[in-house]
């Protein structure tokens, strides 16, 4: 196996396991489809921010990574 097949398969299995580490924070926050921040307990906002520093490794783009967040946020209106 040459490098380039060795790199691919770190980055796939580095990938399923941060997908997995995401999944298992998601089932930590409260049930619903938007989170008020206000209302989260110090840990669960604790868990949101690490959610969003994990997409923000993996996800560069702002836009893309809005799009895609497993966080729904309410935007301004």
């Amino acid at each position: 196996m040459n490098k380039g097949h060795i790199y691919q398969d770190n980055i796939r299995r580095s990938l399923r396991e941060t997908w997995s580490h995401l999944e298992k924070l998601v089932l930590t926050l409260p049930e619903g489809e938007h989170l008020e921040w206000d209302e989260l307990s110090k840990e669960h906002q604790h868990t949101v921010n690490n959610i969003k520093a994990v997409e923000a490794e993996w996800i560069v783009d702002p836009s893309i990574r809005n799009e895609l967040s497993l966080l729904q946020e309410e935007e301004d209106s």
